[in-house]
């Protein structure tokens, strides 16, 4: 039996499931496994959630994806702080808008 050839879409989708695997291994490297929010100069103690937490939300960005980009942080401060209230978040650069961050390639 042939297996079916990927449409467009799902190769980008593939691509990048394959690109964020990879940076979440350079993330949780970097935060030791533990949440990386700071509040006053305080790290949070408590263990990061599985997945990274994307700043720049856009799936279409090619920066989307970095480690730069990325952050590990416990379901509280992901969840409950940072999409709970998200001016905030976006004042204090938790979350990222699709223009704060250039296109180009570094």
């Amino acid at each position: 039996m042939k297996r079916r050839k990927r449409t467009p879409q799902q190769e980008r989708r593939a691509l990048w499931e394959r690109d964020y695997e990879a940076a979440k291994l350079i993330v949780k490297a970097r935060s030791g496994g533990r949440c990386e929010y700071v509040d006053d100069g305080v790290r949070c103690i408590s263990p990061a959630a599985p997945g990274a937490h994307h700043k720049l939300q856009s799936r279409n960005h090619p920066k989307c994806n970095d480690p730069e980009n990325l952050v590990d942080l416990c379901r509280h401060h992901h969840i409950d702080v940072i999409h709970m209230y998200p001016d905030n978040a976006y004042k204090l650069g938790w979350l990222l808008h699709d223009w704060d961050v250039p296109r180009d390639a570094a």
